[in-house]
C-alpha cells in the first residue's frame, strides 16, 4: 500500500592617515577606530533585505516521499534593521509562501518553522498502482530548527552566503479502513537537506 502524495509534494572603516601625519608635527596623533570597535557582528552582521535559499536533498528515507538530488529554489526576505542587544531575531518573507521566524546572535542564524496542519490524501495499491476507493490518510510535515553558519568569518563586515542542513520529518496522522496502512509504511519518513543563503545581488 502506498500513498498518493506525488501531487502534494510538488509542494567600513575609513582612515585618519593625513590627519594623522598632520598631528605627528605638533607631537599627537589621533587613532583611527578599527573595525571591531566599530562593526557590531550582532547589530551589524544580521541578514537584511533579500536572499536567495536554495535546497537539495542528500538523504531520505523514503523515496516515494523524498528523492535525493531534489532541489529548489526560493527567495526570502528580512527586515531591514535590528536593534536588539544580544541577539536579532523577526520573520523572514518566502516566496515559497511558508511562515518562518529567525534568530542571529552575531556568529549563528537559526530559522524555525511552525508545524504544519494535517494534510488529506488517498491510499495507492501497491501492486496495481491505483487508488483505493474510499480511502483516506492524513499527514503533516514537521521541521527541525535550520541552523545556518557564514561561510566567511564576521570580522569587520556581514556574511553574504551562509550553509546549513534542514531536517523535515513526514508523520503519519491517521487513516480511515479503507486505506489499511501496512505497518512499514505508518513510520515516519524522513529526508535531510543541504542549504545555502546567499545575498541577492
Amino acid at each position: 500500500m502506498l500513498l498518493a502524495v506525488g501531487s502534494l509534494l510538488a509542494l567600513a572603516g575609513c582612515g585618519g592617515d593625513d590627519k594623522a601625519e598632520a598631528d605627528e608635527s605638533s607631537g599627537a596623533t589621533t587613532p583611527s577606530p578599527s573595525p571591531s570597535e566599530t562593526f557590531d557582528p550582532v547589530t551589524d552582521g544580521v541578514p537584511t533585505g533579500k536572499w536567495v535559499y536554495r535546497t537539495r536533498t542528500v538523504k531520505s528515507s523514503d523515496p516515494a516521499w523524498f528523492k535525493v538530488g531534489t532541489k529548489s529554489r526560493s527567495v526570502w526576505t528580512f527586515p531591514a534593521a535590528c536593534t536588539g542587544e544580544g541577539s536579532c531575531s523577526g520573520e523572514v518573507e518566502s516566496s515559497s509562501g511558508f511562515p518562518k521566524s529567525f534568530e542571529w546572535d552575531g556568529s549563528t542564524l537559526v530559522i524555525t518553522r511552525a508545524t504544519e496542519k494535517p494534510v488529506e490524501t488517498t491510499c495507492m495499491d501497491s501492486q496495481s498502482g491505483q487508488v483505493i476507493p474510499g480511502s483516506k490518510v492524513w499527514f503533516h510535515y514537521e521541521y527541525g530548527p535550520q541552523r545556518f553558519e557564514p561561510v566567511a568569518p564576521v570580522d569587520g563586515s556581514a556574511p553574504t552566503e551562509f550553509t546549513g542542513k534542514l531536517l523535515i520529518t513526514v508523520k503519519i496522522d491517521r487513516w480511515n479502513d479503507a486505506c489499511d496502512l501496512p505497518p512499514e509504511e505508518q513510520d515516519d519518513e524522513r529526508e535531510t537537506e543541504s542549504s545555502t543563503l546567499t545575498l541577492k545581488g
